[in-house]
């Protein structure tokens, strides 16, 4: 049977408000943010332009110039979450405030999805949380691939979701409800990232073909499903493997 670990456990185990790692974790957290707004742009390379198609997306209606040169067609289509974050930014603040937020999120994004999905796998082992931290500062960074940051981060926070429904031998309407939504979430990120999270889905799902129904019962395959769950907590390295190919002359 799965083990349930009782509210009781949680509270020594994993990261509490008073907590002086969840303190430390939060603190290191404000690096990124304070590196991104310290200066007025960034100098990264595909952000200006993701910046700029959201300003023409948001003043479409009233620009009989941006009306002239472009035709717009909206669709769930990948890369919307990036457009539509940027849009409410720009509503909130202006453009060079938006891409410094975009920066901001996608940093810490990675984190505490990690922090998120150590949560719900194991309670215990919330303190390797630390370990992702360098990954705020990587290449995708500079190259301004937010939507592939927060992709990957949505694709932690699934496999977190779809974990807790298999471990829940009658998963509640709305515990479906928010996967879906997640999982719509990540679609409109970065479809690499979708299919990251199908591969490592069907690792859970599907050992050797044994029923879900099976895998609540049996606790044998249930360890199998644990050792899954480990592979996949360790997974989030594959997501930058790009970072470290040798760049072509």
């Amino acid at each position: 049977m799965p083990v349930i670990i009782s509210s009781s456990v949680k509270q020594t185990t994993a990261f509490n408000a008073r907590d002086p790692a969840r303190i430390l974790f939060l603190a290191l957290l404000i690096l990124p943010i304070s590196w991104s707004f310290r200066t007025g742009v960034q100098p990264i390379q595909d952000l200006p332009n993701h910046v700029a198609n959201a300003k023409i997306l948001l003043n479409y209606g009233t620009s009989p110039l941006f009306q002239e040169f472009f035709t717009l067609h909206w669709a769930p289509y990948p890369y919307l979450l990036q457009d539509l974050l940027l849009m409410l930014f720009i509503k909130v603040g202006n453009p060079d405030f938006a891409g410094n937020a975009l920066l901001a999120l996608a940093m810490v994004s990675i984190p505490l999805s990690v922090l998120f999905m150590l949560k719900t796998f194991n309670p215990r082992k919330t303190y390797l949380c630390f370990f992702s931290l360098p990954f705020t500062w990587n290449i995708l960074v500079w190259k301004g691939n937010c939507n592939y940051l927060l992709g990957i981060s949505l694709s932690y926070i699934c496999l977190a979701m779809l974990w807790k429904i298999l471990c829940t031998e009658k998963p509640p309407l709305k515990q479906w409800a928010y996967f879906t939504l997640c999982c719509l979430l990540l679609y409109c990120a970065h479809i690499v990232a979708l299919v990251l999270f199908m591969a490592l889905a069907l690792i859970i799902v599907l050992p050797s073909g044994i029923s879900i129904a099976d895998m609540l019962h049996k606790p044998e395959i249930h360890e199998n499903r644990k050792n899954a769950g480990r592979f996949i907590m360790h997974s989030h390295f594959l997501c930058f493997i790009p970072v470290f190919r040798k760049k072509r002359q």
